[in-house]
Order: structure tokens, then C-alpha cells, then sequence
């Protein structure tokens, strides 16, 4: 990008960007030696009233009348040297003394409104000439406007010429040093700002057909300006993506610190829902133990009865009742089977009559009456 503007700096070309900022950083070099102008009827209703006729010129010439601009048969004339410079036909001869040599850029303006009567012409800021107007007058509409030319070949600009705007407001001596001091290519990195009031805009003067020779260029400066602008604005993205790269990776490792801490959590819960799962176990398994069905009739039977029964008591006949009871198992509780059993087991002291209970009598004896009858006697010992 760099090569292809430095080889543009020295190359004058017959073709332009018609976009961007290639149009205002474009110039339009009038031959020294050729008829060369640009000549078209504008829309001039905008500036009847008031006007501000500014751009940047660089006078290269020998013509004896270098003209800028002629608007409507002398309505409006400007000359690079000053001579001939005024409005509706009235003149000012400024060359004498003329500040700016020839070869060297400068902001030429002139500035009218109605209202004040005062047009005045200012080179790089400066008033260099003024006259009073007649009360009342406006600019005529209609005309033709031409630029690097006034209507003869000793009119030839001969120069080159850039940013030449018509604006519809009549700029203040303030105004116009602060476009000096901000130089000839700032408008190609900022907006413009009389931007509102810019009427005839120099991007459509580049494009209009021209006599002559006159042709389109870059300007050096403006494209060094160009190239530093957009280095800068590369190292502002490559500092921004920079920037954006550390936020990211602050933030990768913030995420990654976060899931860390979020894995100990969840390590954490895990080990606390074994404990309770541990827990809720026990409480069942307490309560059941608490909600079981109690065989109190045991206690009529003549072991127990009129006696006290102590944990002793409970813990022998538990351990006692657990394989008996587990014989059991397959068996219909009878009548029948519960005398036999009692008379052939009376040499131990395990109450064979609360067979007779609900929860067994007439029952296939299984393996989880067994357990019962066995807790009933862990329950017992508890009282």
C-alpha cells in the first residue's frame, strides 16, 4: 500500500478513485502552456444571498491574468495573483505585494453576504483587499461558472488547484484561519466543517469534462498524510486486537480458575449426597425398626408370664430364635405344627404360642417372618 502510494505521488494520471477520500485528495493541474478550463452551468440558488469561495492554489504560470474563478459574466472573479479579484464587476487589483510566491500552495478565499455588504479576499487567512457592495444586490442565477479561465489565453490559470468548494454562508476571518492552521489535506481525514453548507462540492468538480489539457493528480502531501494516517490506524487495531487478546485470555483463565473451583464444589456435593444418601438409609432403616409390629401376645405365654423379663432375657432368646425360626422357612404355621413344636422343643425357652398370631398362624412360614420374629426381640430390649 505504501508502494502504491509513493509510485502515485509521482505519477500524474488520467484516471481517479471516484469515491473516499481519493476524490478530495484529488487536484486538477491546469497546463501552463494550453487553453485549459472546466466550464458547466451549476445550481447557483443557494448563493444569491451569501457566498464563500475557498480552496487551496498553487499558481505555476506566466499568464498576465491567472484566472481562478469567473462566474456570469464577471459576477464573481478571482484571480491566483490577486488582480481582477472582486464581485458583480466590481474589481480589486491585490497583486501588488502579493504575499504567496509563485510555486507555493496557499488557501485563497472570498468571502460576501448580502447582508454585510463587504466582500473581502483572503490569502492564507489573511484580508488582503475589501470593498463595499451595493445595498441590497444578490448574486445573479442561471450562469456558467468556469474555473482556469476567464475567456482569453493570457486568462490561463496555469497551476494546480484543489478543494475548491462554494459555500452558502459568508465565513468569518476566524473561520478561515482555522482551515489554514489545519492545513490543505485535513478535509481528507475529516469532515468538512461547513460541511452543511457546502453547495458546490469540489468531488463533482473533479469529475466534469474539461477543455484542453487540464488533468486530474494526486498531491504528494496529502498522500504522505494519507499513508501516515493509515499506519496509524493499523497500529490502533493491531494495539485494540492486542488489547482484546489479553482481555480474552484474562478471561480464559478466569473461566478456567471458575471451573476448577466449580469441580471441587461438585466433588464436595458428591462426597455430602453420599452422607445422606448414608443417612436416609439409617433413618429408614430406624424407622422401621420404630414402625414394626409388635407380637405382644408372646408375653401371655407361661415363660413370661407374671415375671420380669429383662435384656438378658430379649438378647438369649434372640439368639436362640434365629435358627429355629430359620428352620421354619417353607412351612404352613398349623395348629398342629405349633403343639409338636412346643413339645418337642420344651427343653428351651422360645415361645412357640405367638405363632399363633395374625401375622403368622395359617401362613407359609418365610424368611422375612424370620427377620421379624428376630427383631421383635432387638425391639424388646430397647423397652
Amino acid at each position: 500500500m505504501i508502494l502504491f502510494f509513493s509510485i502515485l505521488r509521482l505519477l500524474i494520471v488520467p484516471s481517479f478513485g471516484t469515491t473516499g477520500p481519493f476524490l478530495k485528495m484529488t487536484a486538477i493541474m491546469f497546463d501552463t502552456i494550453n487553453d485549459d478550463y472546466i466550464e458547466y452551468s451549476p445550481d447557483w440558488s443557494g448563493l444569491t444571498n451569501a457566498v464563500s469561495a475557498c480552496g487551496w492554489i498553487k499558481d505555476l504560470g506566466s499568464f498576465e491574468f491567472p484566472t481562478i474563478i469567473w462566474y456570469h459574466n464577471n459576477e464573481l472573479i478571482m484571480m491566483a495573483d490577486g488582480q481582477y479579484t472582486g464581485i458583480f464587476s466590481a474589481y480589486r487589483h491585490l497583486n501588488s505585494g502579493f504575499p504567496v510566491p509563485k510555486g507555493t500552495w496557499f488557501l485563497a478565499c472570498m468571502t460576501w453576504s448580502i447582508s454585510s455588504i463587504d466582500q473581502r479576499y483572503y490569502v492564507n487567512g489573511k484580508v488582503i483587499g475589501s470593498q463595499q457592495t451595493a445595498s441590497g444586490r444578490s448574486l445573479k442565477t442561471g450562469g456558467k461558472l468556469r474555473l482556469g479561465n476567464w475567456g482569453g489565453s493570457n486568462t490561463n490559470f496555469g497551476g494546480q488547484m484543489m478543494y475548491l468548494n462554494f459555500y452558502s454562508k459568508e465565513f468569518s476571518s476566524s473561520d478561515i484561519a482555522r482551515m489554514v492552521q489545519k492545513g490543505m489535506c485535513a478535509h481528507i481525514a475529516e469532515v468538512d466543517e461547513h460541511e452543511a453548507s457546502r453547495v458546490i462540492k469540489w468531488e463533482d468538480l473533479v469529475q466534469l469534462e474539461r477543455s484542453g489539457a487540464a488533468t486530474n493528480m494526486y498531491v504528494g502531501e496529502c498522500v504522505d498524510l494519507l499513508n501516515e494516517q493509515s499506519e496509524r490506524r493499523q497500529n490502533e487495531t493491531a494495539e485494540e486486537l492486542n488489547d482484546s487478546r489479553q482481555q480474552l485470555e484474562s478471561i480464559q483463565s478466569e473461566k478456567e480458575e471458575i471451573e476448577e473451583e466449580l469441580s471441587t464444589k461438585v466433588n464436595e456435593l458428591v462426597k455430602v449426597n453420599t452422607r445422606l444418601n448414608s443417612t436416609v438409609r439409617e433413618l429408614e432403616e430406624m424407622s422401621t425398626s420404630q414402625n414394626r409390629t409388635w407380637d405382644w401376645n408372646i408375653f401371655l405365654a407361661g415363660e413370661f408370664l407374671n415375671r420380669t423379663f429383662t435384656t438378658e432375657d430379649a438378647q438369649l432368646l434372640r439368639s436362640s430364635w434365629e435358627d429355629a425360626a430359620e428352620k421354619l422357612v417353607g412351612l404352613t404355621i398349623t395348629d398342629k405344627l405349633i403343639k409338636a413344636l412346643d413339645y418337642f422343643d420344651s427343653d428351651e425357652d422360645r415361645p412357640w404360642l405367638m405363632l399363633y398370631s395374625e401375622n403368622y398362624f395359617n401362613k407359609v412360614f418365610t424368611r422375612k417372618m424370620a427377620k421379624r420374629l428376630a427383631n421383635v426381640w432387638d425391639g424388646i430390649s430397647s423397652y
